[in-house]
């Protein structure tokens, strides 16, 4: 049986920029070379089913695709996949493809030699530790008010409404709403140290990503994660969506959600899951994640006033077949400007790999 031995190093960045630098499929009989360090041997039967993972000392995990481009596990900065340097595809040709999915384009990953990408969103706990330390403050606070969905905003809030948007009249906006009152005055984060941080703008996205040396991915960076291994355009873990693996609105939208997933609003960062064989929790579903890609708009449509950028990934909002808002799948994107924020927008971290492991 074929098989290939792999020779794993303590300075994690060291055997990731040896596996890219081959720049051809592995050879599963080939030995991998790797500066000194090395320190463990593990044999991978190439006929498995799913990738091995195999732990380093550093408390760090290989992870072996069935692929060209290996993914490695690291916890730098925060708990993160490191994902190797691939040239494919951004967005698909669906049927029902909108906000600029449509046409597949080309998109490389090749920030140095392989990027690092956050497992799970920015959560409530971690955000509150960038505010007590920089003294930080949204926009949502500078504003004074944000977007709610109606259902989870109390009815004292409610009855605080004197406008909505024509069309979206479910999204409220609703005074002294932010990331610490993310549902208005009344509510708190009190018990959601664990749930992804809201309202929070792409302005604020990226001042949290700096003060942690790290940014925000790019829309090609983000999608190469989502696919895993597989590379798969619509869900990583198979060929259906399944209420057990993300959270999206199921009942008539907007007044009715069945909770069939378990939740109405936002679930915890790491809720159902990995849903992909590589490690990434809630990439599809639960808030849509700000990245750093420009959103030029659909064709004829005229050019924006303000700077918009791309979200990825869906929301409790959303659903399976696009019926309800979008269609929730690997390519799923929109655009907003950058101050915007919402009860159903987060983010996560990026940061090129060589400089995550600089101090290993």
């Amino acid at each position: 049986m074929s098989s290939f031995v792999a020779r794993a190093t303590a300075a994690c960045i060291l055997l990731a920029m040896a596996l890219n630098a081959a720049a051809k499929p592995l050879d599963t009989r080939e030995m991998i070379q790797v500066p000194a360090g090395t320190s463990e041997t593990w044999e991978w039967d190439v006929a498995l089913s799913s990738p091995p993972i195999f732990p380093l000392a550093n408390g760090s995990s290989l992870i072996c695709l069935r692929s060209e481009w290996p993914v490695l596990r690291c916890n730098v900065c925060a708990p993160s996949l490191i994902i190797a340097a691939k040239d494919f595809e951004v967005g698909a040709d669906f049927n029902n493809a909108r906000d600029g999915e449509a046409p597949p384009r080309k998109a490389s990953v090749r920030p140095v030699s392989c990027h690092e990408l956050s497992t799970n969103t920015v959560n409530n706990s971690a955000f509150r530790a960038f505010v007590r330390a920089t003294k930080y403050t949204t926009e949502a606070e500078q504003y004074g008010w944000s977007f709610v969905f109606h259902l989870l905003a109390s009815d004292s809030v409610r009855a605080e409404v004197t406008e909505t948007i024509k069309g979206s009249e479910w999204w409220l906006p609703v005074p002294r709403a932010y990331w610490r009152m993310p549902f208005g005055k009344g509510s708190s984060i009190k018990g959601r140290n664990d749930y992804p941080v809201t309202q929070i703008s792409w302005n604020d996205a990226r001042a949290f990503c700096k003060w942690r040396g790290m940014r925000l991915p790019t829309e090609a960076e983000w999608e190469l994660a989502a696919g895993g291994s597989k590379q798969s355009k619509r869900y990583p873990w198979g060929p259906r969506a399944g209420l057990d693996h993300m959270n999206v609105w199921q009942g008539k939208f907007p007044d009715v959600n069945t909770k069939a997933d378990g939740h109405l609003g936002l679930a915890p960062v790491d809720a159902y899951g990995p849903q992909t064989d590589t490690g990434f929790y809630n990439l599809l579903g639960n808030g849509w994640e700000w990245v750093d890609q420009v959103y030029e708009g659909q064709p004829g449509e005229p050019p924006s006033q303000e700077k918009r950028v791309v979200l990825k990934g869906g929301s409790y909002v959303d659903s399976v077949d696009g019926q309800t808002n979008h269609p929730v799948r690997v390519t799923t994107r929109m655009g907003n400007t950058v101050d915007s924020a919402s009860d159903n927008m987060s983010f996560r971290c990026a940061v090129s790999a060589a400089a995550a492991h600089d101090e290993l």
